[in-house]
């Protein structure tokens, strides 16, 4: 299935919300996952991940829909980064366009605690408490994903909140383009 195919399937997936699970196996999939998922949250995007790779989080389709998203002051996005290097987030296409959100209050970004971090053997992107995308290994963009799985999407939305509360706020410094 080429890419344009992939995303008219996630937006029938989004649209029907029967809990149908999806595959994703490349970075193109992953993107286009969270891209969706930006698209048609209506209050929150949840996202813990070990690094926010450019790949998946930076295409402009991406960047686009989240900034679409963030434009909604009662919508909110919560990112937890499990790998955190201040180089790769200065230049990051996300944050070079999303970064005043942060001010805003409509996007928060966390490090997960280091003691964390090995007992916490997934990452997952939540949609407004009722799609998901779940990734087994964390080093793979290999991932299943669904909507309307409501359980699935409270489970990870729970143990989201647990590493929120004891992770640690950091400020993004973004380098501005002239």
């Amino acid at each position: 299935m080429n890419l344009e195919d992939y995303r008219s399937h996630i937006d029938r997936l989004i649209r029907e919300q029967t809990g149908q699970p999806v595959l994703n196996g490349s970075h193109g999939h992953a993107s286009i996952l969270i891209e969706r998922m930006f698209a048609n949250a209506s209050s929150s995007v949840r996202i813990l991940t070990r690094r926010f790779d450019p790949r998946i989080y930076g295409t402009s389709e991406t960047v686009e829909q989240a900034e679409l998203f963030l434009g909604q002051r009662d919508r909110k996005a919560y990112i937890l980064v499990e790998e955190y290097e201040e180089s790769e987030f200065t230049s990051h296409p996300f944050f070079e366009r999303l970064s005043k959100h942060v001010g805003l209050g409509n996007l928060e970004v966390r490090q997960v605690n280091p003691e964390l971090t090995d007992k916490i053997a997934i990452n997952f992107a939540v949609m407004d408490d009722t799609g998901w995308r779940i990734e087994k290994d964390k080093t793979k963009a290999v991932a299943v994903a669904a909507f309307g799985s409501r359980e699935m999407a409270k489970r990870c939305v729970n143990l989201f909140e647990t590493v929120w509360d004891v992770s640690s706020n950091f400020s993004i410094d973004v380098r501005v383009n002239a």
